[in-house]
């Protein structure tokens, strides 16, 4: 399915949002992310940029996570 979805992202020059809490799939697939905490926006970031170091907690093991 994610090479589907790629696979039309290149070809059509489209954005995809995926919701997910596979943060392989975010790596995988994603140029930026967004984290949620209760329903609410938290963060915006760019998956390759990003320092994660300077992350709280839950966003923290995330964006390490995401980093790999």
């Amino acid at each position: 399915m994610l090479g589907v979805l790629l696979r039309a992202q290149r070809e059509l020059g489209t954005t995809i949002l995926v919701i997910t809490h596979d943060l392989d799939v975010v790596k995988a697939i994603c140029d930026r992310a967004a984290l949620l905490e209760e329903g609410r926006l938290v963060e915006l970031f760019d998956v390759a940029r990003t320092d994660y170091r300077s992350l709280p907690s839950y966003r923290e093991q995330v964006r390490r996570e995401l980093k790999g």
